[in-house]
């Protein structure tokens, strides 16, 4: 019998109110990096755009960081990009990140008040071989878009923060494993403590940041009587993570369901009820030709 782990993480929340800079950006494309030669004529073997464009597209605007963000530390990020990001502020290169599936995080550091220019190059080229039958890098359905089309923000934490959470739950014992990632931008060892809590248990635990990043693990025991999740029964139950290390203050939510999905034999088990997955393809449902 084999166990599939079943992780569940989330980003923290932002320290002060993110800047939300969906909108109006200046756009140009790129065609010394071979931009033009990348567009191709109508093609009519799908439902799909007249013309296509493959490569890099820059977009730039600016952007206000306000004064009570002073000393703090901010982060960029993108949800939904299409395919690779590269980042810039003003003339200071942020890098480069690349996923699919995953929003782009930038960490910015601490940000002086005021005016910036945010440059961003958004290159939608195959960067890993998937198939030529992909429909999230293809014409097939989808089409092979350029840009950012979920959230767009600026975000504030402390400098020393929650950077990610992640519970493990195991319905059988009713207990979870939760592993907590703390940054530490202070360039110094930082002392704290953890305050986990879920319905009504709760837990603390200390840590030292040494470096950069320091791990905090904990366990926590729920009542015999937490319910489970299935896909009748969708019981979400949600644990919250407060961080304080001395002035520095944070905090994360993860909602989660208590299951655990095993494979025995050639059957899936949820919770050990066998269950059947199953879903729904709808390829080219486009609204105005069905």
């Amino acid at each position: 019998m084999r166990r599939l782990a079943l992780l569940l993480f989330a980003l923290p929340l932002a320290h002060a109110a993110p800047l939300d800079f969906a909108g109006t950006w200046g756009v140009k494309l790129d065609p010394a990096d071979a931009g033009v030669t990348n567009t191709r004529p109508a093609d009519f073997a799908h439902l799909a755009r007249k013309v296509e464009y493959t490569g890099a597209a820059w977009y730039q605007r600016e952007v206000v960081i306000p004064a009570d963000w002073r000393g703090k530390r901010a982060e960029l990020l993108l949800e939904r990009c299409h395919w690779t990001t590269h980042a810039w502020l003003d003339e200071r290169d942020l890098g480069e990140q690349v996923s699919l599936c995953t929003p782009h995080l930038y960490d910015l550091g601490t940000v002086r008040p005021g005016r910036h220019r945010l440059t961003l190059c958004v290159d939608n080229r195959m960067h890993v071989d998937v198939g030529g039958w992909a429909h999230s890098v293809t014409e097939e359905t989808q089409t092979n878009w350029n840009g950012v089309i979920g959230r767009m923000e600026l975000r504030a934490t402390d400098t020393v923060w929650i950077e990610r959470v992640q519970v493990y739950p195991d319905p059988a014992s009713h207990r979870l494993r939760v592993r907590l990632l703390v940054g530490n931008a202070t360039r110094g060892p930082q002392r704290g403590s953890v305050a986990f809590a879920c319905g009504r248990v709760s837990r603390g635990v200390t840590f030292i940041a040494g470096g950069e990043r320091a791990i905090v693990e904990a366990d926590l025991e729920l009542p015999a009587d937490t319910p489970a999740w299935d896909e009748f029964h969708p019981e979400l139950l949600t644990l919250t993570a407060d961080l304080s290390a001395g002035t520095w203050r944070d905090r994360a939510e993860v909602t989660f369901g208590l299951r655990k999905l095993e494979a025995v034999g050639r059957r899936l088990e949820l919770n050990g009820r066998t269950i059947f997955l199953r879903g729904t393809l709808e390829c080219c449902v486009f609204p105005r030709t069905g």
